[in-house]
């Protein structure tokens, strides 16, 4: 699942996970990606989400998130500097992270480097 408020970001990262095969859900902001995973028949097993976003950010986006899918890894994306964020509480300081701009391969390896650790966890 892609949680990105803006429309270009979010739609270039879909096509950039797509295009590797994978299956993505997308929303605007955390509440909307909640409400999508209420929906969702199938477990999430992971989500790429904005840290700044208007209505829910990713922080309380990924609280709540764990509530409902405990496994799901997570990979926090955005265009401020990750020591800024950790250091306003706005990220956890031992997420995954990846400052945009990114580079496609840089966003696929991130993917695959947190869904093989999720299957290892297994």
């Amino acid at each position: 699942m892609i949680v990105e408020d803006q429309d270009p970001v979010r739609e270039l990262m879909t096509r950039i996970l797509t295009a590797k095969g994978y299956t993505v859900l997308q929303a605007r902001n955390g509440q909307e990606a909640l409400e999508r995973i209420e929906q969702q028949e199938g477990p999430i097993q992971m989500v790429v989400t904005d840290v700044v976003m208007p209505e829910m950010g990713g922080r309380e986006f990924v609280a709540r998130l764990k509530t409902v899918c405990p496994h799901a890894k997570v990979l926090y994306v955005s265009g401020y500097p990750f020591d800024s964020l950790a250091e306003e509480g706005s990220i956890d300081p031992a997420a995954p992270f990846l400052r945009k701009p990114f580079k496609p391969t840089e966003l696929t390896s991130m993917v695959r480097q947190e869904l093989d650790a999720a299957a290892s966890e297994r």
